[in-house]
């Protein structure tokens, strides 16, 4: 007969035959029974043993809860920070560790100040491996792991962090922590594989905090080796002007005067206050760098139009918003006023100024590499060079301009009408714009796919070649904003 356990060696089947009266030996069945006995404790034993495991995972579900003690309610770009990341264990943990992560914080330093511990013990830190990145929310690309060891249930464990707040496109800087263990993975193991045994592999996630702080904008300028001429979109306070100076450690700052015809030493006691929004300034810098500006500041707003009154003669302007502008011939209107500052009634834009004479054309300086034979750079006419301003141009913030008027003249810029489009986007509807682009099957301009371009890009001014700012390009060809339609 066939072995119902399959436990015995195969052998043939073959047909009973006719019974034939002779004698038989009996036959002993204890070696069967005991086997098929043995065979039945094992199959009990497996049950018991996966029935335990189950029971036990059900039971002591690995969990914790996190928590963060000592942030500020605000941080600016280049704050260096501490905090307190605290982990209670809701059950038992072994080989327990937190991932603290984000896009808006450097760690680095936390990993680096544990870098006597190893691997293993309690307070040992790490960057994230390129693994453990890969796991992280979308354009998070950063972070630190720190080993808790194990905890018992409702055992508390604390770890100090340094952070240092990095420049981020949101008025939230959040940190980001998970709780990791060990992650169990079961397999079959023991006799003939009938038992579940559990192993270590990869990490687990139990728990997800996080906290997110406000951030200050730090605003900071960006000065040329050499001369340079700019303009602020900010009104200052006479110490804040002071202070603006000073953080730049500049040894030469001046004013023009239209009224005097000459320069005014800004670096004097009081002349600070000279420096006020699109009027124009000189400082020399000998190596160039990033400042910070002054806290205590009031930024122009370019939903007001703003007056700038020319002096007959030469007058050093700029930009007043902190924004891109487009130097309209037709939006920027001049207004004649008396020398009391009166109106006297005549208005007209500014292109029909400059063709009248009223006003001459605006020239930006440019820089020149010169250097004489005693290897400095002290003639300033040597140095730097005036190019006409074209009618159209875009006009960067802190840009500084001069031209020469005939009389005196009210310069009125007529707020958002001349704001560069791309800088009155905010980043949800540049994401929109994005996202419509992808949508709809066109190339990075928004225009159709295989568009050729005479020079290589549609983002080239051929009439002052400038360069167009992406957005300000999209914006032109499609002024209904199809993409708001899309979300």
């Amino acid at each position: 007969m066939k072995d119902p356990f399959e436990l015995l060696p195969s052998a043939p089947e073959f047909e009973p035959k006719e019974e034939v009266k002779t004698a038989t030996k009996k036959r002993n069945f204890l070696p069967l029974a005991l086997g098929v006995f043995g065979l039945a404790l094992v199959i009990m034993g497996y049950f018991s043993i996966s029935r335990k495991s189950v029971s036990a995972d059900v039971e002591s579900v690995p969990g914790a809860k996190i928590s963060f003690s000592g942030l500020p309610e605000s941080v600016a770009i280049g704050d260096e920070i501490g905090t307190t990341v605290s982990v209670q264990a809701t059950s038992a943990l072994k080989d327990a560790g937190v991932q603290v992560f984000s896009d808006a914080f450097d760690m680095s330093k936390t990993a680096s100040l544990n870098s006597n511990l190893k691997e293993g013990q309690v307070g040992y830190a790490r960057v994230l491996t390129q693994e453990e990145i890969l796991s992280l929310p979308k354009d998070i690309n950063k972070g630190i792991y720190v080993y808790l060891g194990d905890l018992d249930k409702d055992q508390t464990r604390s770890e100090q962090l340094s952070l240092k707040s990095l420049p981020i496109n949101s008025d939230l800087a959040t940190l980001y922590v998970r709780v990791v263990i060990g992650k169990k993975v079961q397999y079959n193991c023991g006799f003939l594989g009938m038992a579940v045994c559990t192993k270590i592999s990869g990490a687990e996630f139990i728990a997800q905090d996080a906290t997110s702080i406000h951030t200050r904008k730090t605003v900071t300028i960006i000065t040329k080796p050499g001369y340079n001429f700019m303009t602020m979109p900010y009104v200052f306070t006479q110490s804040a002007a002071d202070e603006f100076l000073a953080n730049m450690k500049v040894k030469w700052a001046s004013i023009y005067s239209t009224k005097d015809a000459d320069y005014v030493d800004l670096l004097k006691s009081g002349n600070s206050s000279m420096i006020k929004p699109g009027v124009g300034f000189w400082i020399y810098d000998e190596k160039g760098g990033s400042y910070p500006l002054p806290k205590d500041k009031v930024e122009v707003n370019y939903n007001d139009p703003f007056s700038l009154t020319l002096e007959q003669g030469w007058n050093q302007i700029g930009n007043p918003y902190a924004r891109r502008i487009i130097f309209s011939g037709d939006k920027i209107l001049v207004k004649e006023v008396s020398d009391d500052g009166s109106p006297t009634g005549a208005i007209y834009s500014l292109q029909s100024a400059i063709q009248s004479g009223a006003l001459s054309s605006f020239s930006v300086v440019q820089n020149k590499p010169f250097v004489d034979s005693n290897s400095q750079q002290n003639d300033i006419a040597k140095l730097i060079e005036y190019k006409t301003l074209a009618l159209e141009s875009t006009v960067d913030p802190y840009t500084a301009m001069v031209v020469n008027s005939t009389k005196k003249l009210n310069l009125i810029f007529p707020a958002k009408e001349i704001i560069a489009s791309g800088d009155l986007l905010d980043d949800k509807e540049k994401q929109q714009i994005q996202d419509w682009i992808a949508t709809s099957g066109l190339n990075q301009y928004s225009d159709p796919q295989n568009t050729v371009y005479s020079n290589g890009t549609p983002l080239i001014n051929p009439s002052t070649n400038q360069i167009i700012d992406q957005y300000d390009y999209i914006i032109s060809k499609h002024p209904d904003r199809p993409w708001k339609e899309s979300t």
